[in-house]
């Protein structure tokens, strides 16, 4: 029901933003700007995503550190298990998150234990991941809650908007079975920068395809 409230708020807020310029957009034949129409199309089709699997690469800019690596994410809406790994291909930490809290075991199989992903990361990995919030922007959505700033590409896609301090960007979409997902974004504030390129989706059937590759 959340989910709902968020994406009929943002069809009525592409509403409000192009009202005035409804004379100077073609319509179809029921009156309505095409561009409206493309932005409803889009939120239909990812508003029932709620499980997948991506693969791609993970850069980190933090006011002490940039790094640089591979991810792969297996997130169900009960759990998370993801793995990050050097460029190199040496596994950095694996982070689960599941009812009973997270828990992250480091390279040398240390395992610290907290009640949420970003505060884990930010005491062990020394940068905060927002997993909670990213589950949501990596398909091109904005999680629940407050938004602003919002703006679309020329097809009916987020382009930008800002959530609970984080600026998220997308850089670039690609699409496979119908399906259009993000394949590199942006994720900042005022004290970190990750950039993000999903190199490979996976999405269970009933999510209208078994697989998508963005490569």
């Amino acid at each position: 029901m959340a989910l709902f409230k968020i994406l009929f708020r943002l069809f009525l807020l592409t509403l409000l933003v192009f009202q005035t310029a409804c004379t100077h957009i073609k319509t179809n034949q029921a009156g309505l700007p095409v561009k409206q129409l493309d932005v409803r199309e889009h939120l239909a089709k990812i508003a029932s995503i709620r499980d997948f699997k991506i693969e791609g690469r993970l850069g980190v800019q933090s006011e002490k550190q940039g790094i640089s690596g591979t991810v792969h994410w297996h997130h169900l809406k009960v759990s998370d298990e993801m793995n990050l790994y050097s460029p190199i291909g040496g596994k950095i930490a694996e982070i689960l998150n599941g009812s009973n809290g997270v828990t992250l075991t480091t390279s040398d199989n240390k395992i610290f234990n907290a009640q949420d992903p970003e505060s884990l990361t930010e005491s062990t990995l020394g940068w905060r991941l927002p997993m909670t919030k990213l589950s949501d922007w990596i398909v091109g959505r904005p999680a629940n809650g407050a938004i602003s700033n919002v703006n679309w590409d020329d097809d009916g896609k987020l382009k930008k908007f800002n959530q609970e301090g984080w600026e998220i960007s997308y850089l670039e979409y690609k699409e496979s079975h119908q399906v259009v997902l993000p394949s590199k974004m942006n994720i900042r504030n005022s004290k970190l920068n990750l950039r993000l390129i999903i190199d490979r989706w996976e999405l269970p059937s009933a999510q209208e395809a078994s697989s998508l590759n963005v490569n």
